[in-house]
């Protein structure tokens, strides 16, 4: 019931009123960022080329979370009632960035920052060393790259996964990829 008395000592009753309210103290787990949504190259690898990379994921159902780069906020995103939600970064230069999320409730109540999630704006590609012929395929002297093999085997490096072409006279002789480490061949 709800009342009013004024300095005279008039008293007004309103009606009672049945609205409810209810107070959330109790902070929200973590939010996690779980997925960039334009992985190039070894998918996982937060590698891409995407200058304006989208990040997803999880928190609280309905929650606004606070989207930090590098310890610095930058953008809002909100969770839907499942508890996904996704933020396009603005034009990132090329480099490495931290990414965290805070979520906080419909009662004001923050959470802990996510784990760290780590993105790579990859924009160049080192060219790939001059090819050389293995040892096992040079079948003359081991430093004047001759041989008689038809199959040869060649080696050298490029940039950590990248596919590698082999041209000769503007022929392509086919493609190799370059492990974990950069190195081609055998």
């Amino acid at each position: 019931m709800v009342g009013a008395q004024d300095t005279s000592g008039n008293v007004q009753v309103a009606a009672t009123f049945a609205n409810r309210f209810s107070i959330d103290t109790i902070a929200p787990l973590a939010p996690a960022i779980t997925t960039l949504t334009i992985d190039s190259g070894t998918t996982g690898d937060r590698v891409t080329t995407d200058t304006t990379p989208t990040l997803a994921g999880t928190a609280e159902a309905n929650s606004t979370l606070q989207i930090l780069r590098d310890g610095v906020a930058v953008g809002t995103a909100i969770a839907n009632a499942s508890g996904n939600w996704s933020y396009t970064s603005p034009d990132l230069a090329a480099g490495t960035y931290q990414f965290t999320a805070v979520a906080t409730d419909g009662g004001g109540n923050p959470s802990p920052a996510s784990e760290a999630f780590a993105v790579t704006i990859d924009l160049a590609i080192a060219p790939p060393s001059t090819p050389d012929l293995a040892d096992a395929s040079d079948t003359g002297n081991p430093t004047d790259n001759f041989t008689n093999d038809p199959t040869p085997t060649l080696t050298g490096t490029a940039e950590a996964n990248s596919t590698v072409e082999l041209i000769a006279d503007a022929t392509s002789l086919g493609t190799t990829t370059a492990d974990s480490t950069g190195k081609l061949g055998a």
